[in-house]
């Protein structure tokens, strides 16, 4: 489905989706295609078919006890609600999405759709079951450590163990090794000399292949007890340079099957006995604790470096807090936000260090947490660090089940929450927009006939009666309405405008006496143009109204006086800018800024200028359509507008409007034409209008001015007067919007029957649906209601002129 109020909603990397009251999807961007399939695929399907290929709504069948669908929870209350929730993809994977969902309402505030945005937090959540199991362990590391045998190394623990061997075997040579990650001897602990010239620096010796009665012992897993090495089978004798060994006793160091390592003992003043053997495997079976104990600490290291890097890794602030409110460890993220070492942060109570309080804050969900031994969730914004968050405090609780300190993770979620604010901004402008169309559509009919009549009834009346002072006011009156509809147009963004490369500089200088005139002496008017400014692509007349409703706007702010400033810049727009703006674009842009140094506004007023009649002014001051017009030229445009204010300081508008591709033109003087003699010469004019008040007063004023009117309703009555006996026609004026189509279509078929025929369109807005390219492709006459005779007059001779062979 492809709805202008949701195109924007196809650049944003989140799947997002809208559905009807239904669970029905009525709209998908790309990026919910992307996941879940191709278009048919996904408008009209429910949203727990497409996330969770399930027949039943979520709440029935897909949450966890006690859960509820966030769908429901906004038809339910009409407020937004989020959740954390699990989605099936369409390959069968599982992914966890922040699913958040808003309500979008008609224009008399009924709800009619769901607005659901779906932001992947599988790694997150990933990183967050994976920080709950490292902090599992680094906590339960302190416990293990009172269990290990010492604190020393390994090589301490190995020559502590070949001191007792040595002592209790009554031998001269011992060795002590032990199998490394590479399947290698790595003998730790000799005797001195053991082995001549193979042992330099205290370095420990590293056997790869194994061999002799010691290299018996670990192939085969089994002690070894000799006190006649030379006459042992297996023996395979000793390398070179080898001490001479006499008696010989060596024992495995083993976990279960698992060779570790070897105690070996040798030359004892005596022969060997089992009780030698027994002492060294009891020694071995020490040693085997050592060794495991290593393995254990060298993974519990591992894991906690991995657990320390994960944790530094999450980009969301993470800090552990023990059951006093007291920060014990914090990521790197959280050194960021406050710009300080680690060691200032931890041991300060977290009141303190994010809201600067001596105590708890009111409301804190600590309690809450303590009591349930549940996870908080909460949305928090930050007067401190101008930020919004998503905030989860979870419990960390130990094997007893005891609540043992806190996670506290914050996700900074500013910038989705800001782009989620001007998103409803624009939904809600776009809905206003569509009524003051409408509006605007029905008024200027009305306004036609009114202008229409009050001028024939002004050249009936003499130039003194009272009778003519009296029109004459009904007529101001009757123009001032018609601005305001122009202006309920310019705002709904329905007036026809025609894009060409301007000279923005030039048309700046062109309005300065106008503006001079506008603001008053009192204010002064600085203008700061930029050298070799882009050409700007735009309306010319619609851009001359952005300045000078900004220019009112800001007299009005300095009734005292002030200054005013209207500068011109290029722009250069990268994607990092866009981050910050729903509807801007990377790109080149011509930047307009309007700035005062008057009363200023407050955030709260900011929210709300750009609304059709909001005003600040006192009642009778103002009609509120000056910004909301501006903002409906600008949208128009393809650009974007802000406002920068505060209280007592004054306010700048920034006006982003796109560069032309092209130089802009000179432009043309054209003379003003003489209203005199525009009746018709018998001309035959076809008039199509469907409202009936409009179509008598054309008819009227056209038959009273020379022209020969067939009167129709609809597209069907006009075909069939156009081919009842061949008639021929030589001008149509038709309505664009008529009940059974356009006028635009109207005068095509026309021109097939009769090859040459002028074309006059008229409507209160030529509507949105490419009728207006239409127009300016086929170069017909369009003439925007409400109109005067004159003016009407002057369109038909204009278009039957420009249809006449030369």
């Amino acid at each position: 489905m492809e709805h202008p109020s949701f195109a924007v909603l196809d650049h944003l990397t989140d799947t997002v989706c809208v559905l009807d009251l239904d669970y029905r999807v009525v709209f998908a961007n790309r990026a919910m295609l992307a996941m879940c399939g191709d278009l048919d695929k996904v408008i009209g399907h429910k949203c727990h078919d497409l996330y969770h290929h399930c027949p039943f709504p979520c709440s029935q069948i897909c949450l966890p006890s006690g859960g509820q669908c966030v769908f429901n929870e906004v038809v339910a209350s009409g407020q937004p609600a989020s959740s954390v929730h699990c989605h099936r993809l369409a390959d069968g994977s599982l992914r966890d999405f922040e699913v958040t969902a808003s309500p979008i309402c008609d224009s008399v505030g009924a709800l009619v759709n769901v607005l659901m945005v779906l932001h992947d937090v599988s790694e997150v959540m990933e990183k967050k079951r994976t920080l709950a199991r490292a902090a599992e362990i680094d906590f339960s590391l302190a416990e293990l450590s009172k269990s290990l045998i010492s604190d020393r190394t390994m090589e301490e623990i190995a020559e502590l163990v070949k001191e007792q061997a040595l002592r209790f075997t009554d031998s001269q040579h011992a060795f002590v090794g032990f199998i490394d990650a590479d399947g290698m001897l790595v003998m730790s602990s000799l005797t001195p000399q053991d082995w001549d010239g193979q042992q330099e620096n205290g370095a420990p010796i590293v056997i790869k292949e194994f061999g002799g009665l010691w290299g018996w012992v670990l192939t085969h897993g089994q002690s070894l007890l000799t006190n006649d090495p030379d006459d042992d089978s297996r023996s395979t004798g000793f390398p070179a340079g080898h001490f001479p060994v006499r008696r010989f006793l060596s024992v495995p160091v083993m976990a279960g099957d698992q060779v570790l390592g070897q105690i070996s003992v040798a030359n004892a003043e005596r022969d060997y006995t089992m009780e030698d053997q027994v002492l060294l495997e009891r020694l071995a079976a020490i040693f085997s604790l050592a060794l495991k104990h290593r393995e254990h600490d060298q993974e519990i290291m591992r894991v906690k470096h991995e657990w320390e890097r994960t944790f530094d890794a999450i980009g969301d602030i993470v800090c552990l807090q023990d059951r006093d409110m007291r920060i014990v460890r914090v990521n790197q993220a959280t050194v960021q936000l406050f710009g300080k070492d680690p060691s200032e942060l931890v041991g300060q109570f977290c009141y303190a260090l994010f809201h600067d309080a001596d105590q708890p804050c009111d409301g804190c969900p600590i309690e809450t947490v303590l009591a349930t031994s549940c996870s908080h969730y909460s949305i928090v914004e930050h007067p401190k660090f101008d930020k919004i968050f998503e905030v989860t405090l979870s419990p960390i609780i130990n094997d007893s089940g005891e609540t043992t300190g806190y996670a506290h993770f914050a996700k900074d979620i500013t910038g989705l929450k800001r782009m989620e604010l001007q998103l409803r901004e624009a939904l809600k402008m776009e809905a206003v927009g569509r009524l003051a169309g409408g509006v605007a559509h029905d008024f200027n009919n009305v306004l036609t006939v009114i202008s229409g009549y009050l001028g024939i009834a002004m050249t009936q009346v003499a130039a003194d009666s009272v009778v003519k002072e009296s029109l004459t006011e009904v007529e101001k009156a009757a123009r001032r309405a018609a601005t305001l509809v122009r202006q309920l147009l310019l705002f709904s963004r329905r007036q026809p405008m025609q894009f060409v490369p301007i000279n923005f500089n030039g048309a700046l200088r062109e309005l300065l006496k106008m503006l001079r005139r506008f603001i008053g002496e009192h204010i002064q008017l600085d203008m700061v143009l930029a050298d070799d400014l882009w050409p700007l692509q735009g309306d010319a007349g619609t851009v001359d109204q952005i300045v000078m409703n900004l220019a009112v706007n800001a007299r009005d702010a300095m009734p005292d006086g002030g200054v005013l400033t209207i500068e011109t810049k290029n722009v250069l727009v990268d994607e990092a800018f866009c981050a910050g703006w729903l509807k801007a674009r990377p790109g080149r842009f011509v930047r307009l800024s309007v700035s005062d140094t008057g009363c200023g506004m407050d955030q709260k007023t900011i929210q709300h200028i750009f609304e059709p009649f909001f005003t600040t002014k006192e009642a009778g001051q103002g009609t509120g359509l000056g910004l909301a017009v501006v903002y409906g030229i600008v949208t128009e445009h393809q650009g974007w507008i802000s406002c920068f204010s505060q209280p007592g300081q004054g306010a700048v508008f920034h006006v982003y409007l796109p560069a032309a591709l092209s130089a802009a033109q000179d432009e043309q003087v054209v003379a003003p034409h003489e209203l005199q003699g525009l009746q018709g010469g018998g001309e035959r004019v076809l008039l199509v209008e469907d409202d009936e008040t409009v179509l008598t007063f054309g008819n009227l004023i056209l038959s009273d001015n020379g022209y020969q009117v067939t009167i129709a309703k609809t597209v069907a009555e006009a075909m069939e007067a156009a081919g009842r006996d061949g008639a021929h026609f030589d001008l149509l004026f038709s309505d664009i919007v008529l009940p059974d189509g356009y006028g635009t279509d109207l005068a095509s078929r026309l021109a097939v029957l009769s090859p040459g025929i002028g074309v006059v369109l008229t409507s209160g807005y030529p509507d949105k649906q490419g009728q207006w390219t239409k127009i300016c492709e086929h170069h017909w006459t369009f003439i925007q209601k409400p109109y005067e005779v004159p003016e009407l007059l002057l369109a038909l001779q204009k278009e039957l002129l420009s249809r006449r062979p030369t």
